[in-house]
């Protein structure tokens, strides 16, 4: 794009009023170009930013001025011959002072986030935005903001809420594709062929390439794009971010779409024995686990050799630790997350598996991911989840319902 005066007028109309999205986007095209434009930019914003200070001027004192210029050149009288001199040297040492100061001031740092396999992280940046790394992520970020705010995902997979700025927008690069937004919640996932962009809240715009058209998603909307064809498909932003609320949530799902979704969430490639089913469609929430039951379960067997293990980290496990140490529980035992291929080593070394929900007529046409290991490590199951996953595990005799939240029934019942 030439630095044309049609440039020129759309670069004044977006300082006069950065909220216009339009221009917005056509400056931050303009920009992303090449150097020049860069520098371009920089030296109208610059004289912009003069001329909006010109006003002051008006009021500047000419006279006094001129005669403070003369007295610091050493042009009024002094009965020290040299008092011309210490003047300029004392000019000269205010200016680099203030030079070095200023230097220090806007000098920018740029730090790097990595995370290592199973560890997630978060990194808080200097405009309050939040960004949680998954593992196997690399991040770039400054550790101060100028009038451009731009950070760099190197590899990996992250969730970012981004502080809400209408006059600086917020930048995402991904090598030659990049996301800008204003203030807003979404989901990046790289890969070697391809980058998943879900919107969770707000509106995101994703530039593919260099000069490349851009595309527009609002909360709830997300898209594949695949960098060797450079294309892409659009799609729900439906659990996109499941690795760090740990939930699933499927509405109207076709089952071909579940599977991909749980292959990518298991890191296991899960497949249809019967393609034919494929357009079926499940409707299934993955969450809202009442934990809280089985350690009132565990506190009626404590004479018992039964221990019950909780493997995770979910937004329950702090209450809930804390809650087995004020029941002084010795037989309930919490454990770290785990790799998913490795928890069924967990469901094989027990004698029988729980899914528990809350008791929710909601959850009576639902089906506990859980419920599938178990059943795949044909290990029995307590069921305290009534409706369609008590049905499948009666039919399959697979186990024994429990009644949901009723520790009692649970505990005559292990």
């Amino acid at each position: 794009m030439p630095q044309t005066p049609e440039s020129l007028v759309v670069i004044t109309r977006y300082l006069n009023n950065p909220d216009d999205m339009d221009n917005r986007l056509f400056v931050e095209k303009f920009r992303s170009e090449s150097s020049d434009n860069e520098k371009y930019f920089i030296e109208v914003e610059r004289v912009w930013n003069l001329s909006s200070a010109a006003s002051v001027l008006e009021s500047i004192d000419q006279k006094q001025s001129i005669k403070n210029i003369k007295i610091a050149l050493g042009q009024y009288s002094s009965p020290n011959k040299y008092g011309w001199w210490k003047g300029i040297a004392a000019s000269l040492f205010v200016l680099v002072l203030g030079y070095w100061i200023y230097s220090q001031a806007t000098k920018v740092t740029i730090y790097t986030k990595t995370t290592a396999q199973h560890q997630v992280d978060s990194v808080k940046l200097a405009d309050g935005s939040v960004i949680i790394l998954a593992e196997n992520s690399e991040l770039k970020y400054p550790d101060k903001f100028d009038s451009n705010r731009e950070i760099s995902l190197i590899k990996g997979q992250a969730f970012f809420k981004i502080a809400k700025d209408p006059k600086h927008p917020f930048k995402v690069v991904m090598d030659k594709s990049s996301v800008l937004v204003l203030g807003t919640s979404f989901n990046i996932k790289i890969t070697k062929s391809t980058i998943d962009l879900g919107v969770i809240t707000g509106k995101v715009f994703f530039t593919p390439f260099d000069n490349g058209s851009t595309s527009i998603l609002t909360a709830g909307q997300a898209l594949t794009y695949d960098l060797e064809k450079k294309e892409f498909i659009t799609k729900t932003a439906q659990n996109s971010d499941s690795w760090l609320t740990k939930e699933l949530v499927f509405v109207d799902t076709p089952l071909e779409e579940v599977c991909k979704q749980l292959t990518d969430y298991y890191g296991t490639e899960i497949k249809l024995q019967n393609a034919n089913k494929a357009h079926k469609k499940l409707n299934a929430i993955f969450k809202y686990q009442s934990l809280d039951q089985v350690l009132e379960t565990a506190d009626l067997m404590r004479d018992t050799n039964v221990l019950f293990v909780l493997i995770g980290q979910g937004m329950q496990k702090r209450q809930l630790q804390d809650l087995a140490l004020k029941m002084n529980l010795d037989n309930v035992s919490f454990l770290d997350p785990v790799p998913k291929a490795e928890v069924f080593k967990f469901i094989f070394a027990s004698d029988m598996g729980a899914s528990v929900l809350k008791n929710v007529d909601t959850f009576k046409t639902v089906y506990s991911n859980k419920t599938f290991d178990y059943m795949a490590c044909k290990k029995p199951i307590f069921m305290a989840i009534d409706g369609v996953s008590r049905e499948l595990v009666e039919e399959a005799d697979a186990g024994v319902f429990v009644e949901p939240e009723n520790p009692k029934d649970f505990a005559s019942k292990v």
